[in-house]
């Protein structure tokens, strides 16, 4: 099963994928909220689609990033559509990555099963 991880700006892809890789998924983050088509993560057919949020001030505090806010608002509209077809929807502001981490596996654990390889997730 292909998972697909999509989100804002410093909401956690690139941690979630790796540890989701590391658990034995396959796990991939498609960079949605760059796209000017808030439909293009389609074209990718994932089996799971994970859409990631964090808000502006969340943002700034993690990446030290100050874009105009309007730029953090155009990654909401092109998110728009993962966002409302998601599997599992995580708004990360308050979650530590292992919270976040914890949170998705067991998610993943009730939708599809533990990973195919047999390793443990935080949910088993």
């Amino acid at each position: 099963m292909r998972i697909m991880v999509v989100g804002t700006h410093g909401s956690g892809k690139s941690t979630l994928v790796h540890a989701l890789e590391e658990m034995g998924y396959s796990a991939f983050a498609f960079a949605q909220e760059h796209s000017a088509s808030s439909r293009v993560w389609r074209r990718r057919h994932p089996d799971v689609l994970i859409a990631l949020y964090c808000s502006y001030e969340t943002l700034v505090r993690r990446r030290g990033i100050r874009w105009p806010k309007r730029l953090w608002r155009r990654q909401l509209y092109a998110l728009g559509d993962a966002w409302a077809h998601a599997d599992i929807r995580v708004q990360t502001d308050m979650l530590t990555p292992a919270e976040l981490i914890t949170r998705v596996a067991k998610r993943l654990h009730q939708l599809i099963g533990p990973p195919k390889n047999g390793k443990r997730t935080p949910s088993t």
